[in-house]
């Protein structure tokens, strides 16, 4: 359980740090941030919903779940921790907060020592998945392992 409530902190305090600490960065900067967090919930959300019932916030697999691999699975093996890092992100660089950006650097870290756990579950899950991740080689971000 652990996993999910060290996420559940860096995310609750990338969201609060602005409320503390915010800088004037430029407007470009500011505009990409929010460019950047609305792409981020549009994955997360289309991931979640894509996920359907086999949804978890743990990194072990329910036990009813299927493999999912259309949507925005097509296109990276964890979206859903794609879009998370994104809103942390953009929501850092929307409200111009350095404090914000490192907290969202962790959640990257965090999500993605996740998500290594997860594919080792997965793995042992189910045997198309080494397949699976031939194909779609991003694991939290198009194109990067």
């Amino acid at each position: 359980m652990s996993w999910v409530a060290v996420q559940l902190a860096l995310l609750l305090a990338a969201g609060l740090a602005p409320v503390a600490e915010r800088g004037h960065w430029p407007a470009a900067v500011v505009g990409a941030g929010l460019v950047l967090l609305v792409s981020g919930a549009a994955c997360a959300i289309a991931a979640v919903r894509t996920l359907g019932r086999s949804l978890s916030p743990l990194p072990q697999p329910r036990p009813d779940a299927e493999l999912i691999t259309s949507g925005p699975y097509r296109i990276v093996r964890h979206p859903i921790y794609t879009g998370l890092i994104a809103i942390a992100a953009g929501w850092s660089l929307a409200l111009s907060s350095w404090t914000a950006l490192a907290l969202a650097a962790l959640l990257a870290m965090w999500l993605n020592a996740k998500s290594r756990r997860e594919e080792a579950l997965l793995r042992e899950r189910y045997t198309g998945y080494d397949a699976y991740v031939a194909q779609v080689r991003g694991g939290l971000f198009p194109f990067l392992r």
